[in-house]
């Protein structure tokens, strides 16, 4: 058995050293967050084709790879540790291996190139998640996910926090939807903004038209590109949000219902992985 595991190794590397960062056709990502909900690490995990990425070997791999991922402490992160050993089963034969060596004997398992890339790892008072197409084989792996984390000023109790979670879990839901590129509108760098007022400016030539196309323009701009600006799409729940409701404004609804200050609880970050 050893000498069969040793054979497997080697002959992944030898496919994955062929590979020569060719382009991956199948992808799979995994999540994993703590019990606190107070960290998540995300990691894409690629093989050459689909067939490959959905079967069941290569999603289990993806998920131990994660909960191992999600164990190491996050200034060690920048990189994904080819040395560390799977914290969880993924088979009899190599409970104990290290990443590097489970890459190499699925890559020759699957006869083709694995690699762990793209690894986010998310902290916060509080870190919400949203994994859209999931895998049958796991709860915890998919074809994309987003995370949220936010920050709380106020300390909530157990119920503030089960209606805080929920929230954020849909936010992130929101996140993957709408896919916005800045958290809100004072997040916009002003080079921007300058190409927004540069392209109104050639086509409206006269200063008092200019100026008041500007301020809509420049709304329409916020509420297409900045989370907080766009209109909220997702149901919660239990939830009954007024039509035309824009994120920020469900975020004060939800706050001032269960009793928390809406200035207490705020977008730290987000992340969307494919």
């Amino acid at each position: 058995m050893k000498r069969a595991m040793e054979f497997l190794r080697k002959r992944g590397e030898n496919i994955n050293s062929r590979a020569n960062g060719s382009a991956a056709g199948g992808s799979r990502v995994a999540i994993t967050r703590t019990h606190d909900f107070k960290k998540l690490v995300i990691s894409r995990t690629t093989s050459q084709t689909d067939f490959a990425s959905e079967s069941e070997l290569f999603v289990k791999f993806s998920e131990c790879v994660n909960k191992s991922l999600c164990n190491i402490a996050t200034d060690k992160l920048h990189t994904v540790p080819v040395g560390l050993p799977l914290n969880s089963r993924f088979s009899d034969q190599i409970h104990g291996s290290t990443i590097e060596d489970v890459v190499s004997e699925l890559s020759s398992i699957l006869s083709e190139p694995v690699a762990v890339s793209n690894v986010d790892v998310i902290e916060g008072d509080l870190v919400c998640v949203y994994l859209h197409g999931k895998s049958q084989y796991s709860s915890t792996v998919g074809s994309m996910a987003s995370a949220v984390s936010f920050r709380l000023r106020e300390r909530p109790d157990s119920e503030q926090l089960v209606a805080l979670t929920k929230l954020g879990d849909c936010i992130a839901r929101q996140v993957i939807a709408t896919n916005p590129r800045f958290i809100s509108s004072s997040d916009v760098p002003e080079t921007e903004l300058a190409k927004e007022r540069e392209l109104l400016t050639s086509r409206i030539k006269n200063p008092d038209a200019l100026k008041r196309a500007l301020s809509g323009h420049l709304k329409k701009f916020f509420s297409e590109n900045c989370m907080l600006n766009m209109e909220w799409i997702i149901p919660i729940p239990g939830q009954e949000v007024p039509e035309g409701s824009t994120v920020a404004s469900v975020m004060d609804l939800v706050c001032k219902q269960v009793g928390i200050q809406p200035a207490a609880f705020a977008i730290e970050r987000f992340v969307v992985r494919k």
